[in-house]
């Protein structure tokens, strides 16, 4: 349904009436998603047609992920595959980060491509002397790769962490199903093409904007290192991995702590092996610990918690954590007793992650429905604003300035979620009328066919002032004509 979501969204307001509008993607480092636009003709958004290439694109996402999994040497055991899917698909993060419906082509886009790359590494690696191959045909595909990565970064900052933690987690995968003797080499040239092609376009994408674009702090401005001291810091980084691995919050699971105490266990079952090199067992838990670390990189950087819809590597560390654990006990036979222990874990773990994807499947609609209501409620609340200002007689289309004044949040029944923390699902339109008054302006006109005149910001300051004996909505006289102005008072919380 929200594929296809026709609701007054942030952001989404601001382009869907405009042809070729791209918001401040070039200033705030987000290149890629203009170039996805312009590439696949969607300057001009549609909600219908965006909604139905996502829902294929990000299925097919996912499938050549699961397929990805398995060149790489695991997910032959299918159960671990459908959890992985599942774990990753339905968790809350998508909810938050698809509420932008403005740019969710482009990210499903940039998460396709990102797994496309990764494929190209591992069918390069599969063939025997891969490194052997001639240098002018290695270096064209070291160029092809890095070219995509950076337009996979320039599409949202986030994707630097989930493709480590993509790199990681496959590399991983490679080096535990490896049934010959171990290769260091062999290893070392992987983790060297790789990191090489990261760096690349890391680099790339870093310059580039600061060369030939206007970027902003929209990143770095989130960084509180060196701003706040480093105990509070400390404390909030610890308050945080206790929340997202207990599921203390709607975005996270108690499925990543259980995830990441197996993957614990593993890593320590390897490192006591006396048949593995220590080679082995040093690139195994380095692995993993990246794996791991992949999904808090964004929070440990900023030294604070980051917006909900910036930690896309949570859902697929926790994934893919799910999948390996799951894959390493149900999938090895050696002993008869062990393997009957192993099995019996491993359906354990499946049971415990049915219920924890039952419960994030719940959280995410619940948002959904949360986002449905606000709807409904911002919508109504508009419909009577607008009688409220035709019965004042000025006319279809007033010649008077409309001001809003003070918005607030709406009151919504209690099955919703209060989600007002990360500013976007199920928060009231009017909530940001205090910030932007002109963009609930330009709203109410574009979804509802009238013509209002906007204020400078002179006016609203003095709507501000002249308006403080006024009642609030949804009081009588909440509209009024004040001083040449229309001042549309929708709250009495001043600062």
């Amino acid at each position: 349904k929200h594929a296809f979501t026709t609701n007054s969204l942030f952001d989404t307001d601001d382009v869907i009436y405009f042809k070729d509008s791209t918001l401040n993607w070039l200033e705030i480092g987000r290149q890629g998603n203009v170039f996805t636009k312009k590439i696949f003709g969607l300057l001009w958004f549609n909600p219908y047609f965006t909604g139905a290439l996502c829902l294929v694109l990000f299925s097919s996402a996912v499938i050549l992920l699961c397929r990805l999994f398995q060149m790489a040497g695991i997910g032959k055991n299918r159960l671990a595959l459908w959890i992985f899917a599942m774990a990753f698909m339905a968790s809350p993060v998508w909810v938050y980060q698809f509420y932008f419906t403005v740019q969710w082509f482009e990210i499903v886009w940039a998460l396709f491509l990102k797994i496309f790359i990764v494929v190209m590494f591992w069918m390069m690696f599969l063939v025997k002397d891969w490194h052997r191959q001639p240098k002018c045909r290695m270096a064209v595909l070291f160029l092809l790769e890095t070219l995509l990565l950076v337009w996979v970064f320039s599409s949202y900052q986030a994707f630097v962490p989930m493709f480590l933690a993509l790199c990681a987690g496959v590399y991983l995968a490679g080096l535990s199903s490896d049934t010959g003797s171990f290769d260091a080499g062999e290893q070392l040239r992987r983790i060297a093409w790789m990191s090489g092609v990261f760096l690349a376009a890391f680099i790339i994408n870093t310059v580039v904007p600061s060369r030939f674009f206007m970027p902003d702090d929209y990143l770095t401005g989130q960084v509180l290192w060196g701003v706040w001291e480093t105990k509070e810091i400390l404390r909030q980084l610890a308050v945080y991995f206790v929340k997202s691995h207990l599921g203390m919050g709607i975005a996270y699971s108690w499925l990543m702590g259980i995830a990441a105490f197996f993957a614990a266990l593993q890593v320590l079952r390897v490192i006591l092996m006396k048949t593995k090199d220590w080679k082995y067992k040093f690139l195994y838990a380095a692995s993993m610990a990246v794996v791991w670390l992949s999904a808090h990189m964004l929070t440990i950087y900023a030294g604070t918690v980051t917006v909900i819809r910036s930690q896309l590597a949570y859902p697929f560390v926790m994934a893919f954590l799910l999948l390996f654990v799951l894959e390493q006990t149900g999938g090895r036979r050696t002993k008869p007793d062990d393997s009957l222990k192993r099995r019996g874990v491993c359906l354990a773990l499946s049971f415990l992650a049915a219920a924890g994807i039952w419960g994030q499947l719940g959280d995410a609609f619940r948002l959904w429905y949360t986002e449905d209501m606000k709807d409904k409620m911002d919508m109504a609340v508009v419909q009577k604003v607008i009688n409220q200002v035709d019965q004042l007689g000025l006319g279809a289309e007033p010649p008077l300035a409309i001001v809003f004044v003070r918005g607030d949040s709406l009151r919504i029944n209690r099955a919703c979620i209060d989600t007002n923390a990360d500013l976007s699902i199920g928060v009231s339109c009017w909530e940001r009328v205090n910030e932007q008054p002109n963009r609930l302006v330009r709203m109410i006109e574009n979804h509802f066919g009238v013509s209002y005149q906007r204020a400078d910001w002179e006016k609203v300051y003095r709507a501000r002032e002249i308006s403080r004996d006024m009642p609030s909505y949804p009081k009588e006289g909440y509209v009024q004509v004040r001083e040449d102005l229309i001042v549309i008072k929708m709250s009495d919380q001043y600062e």
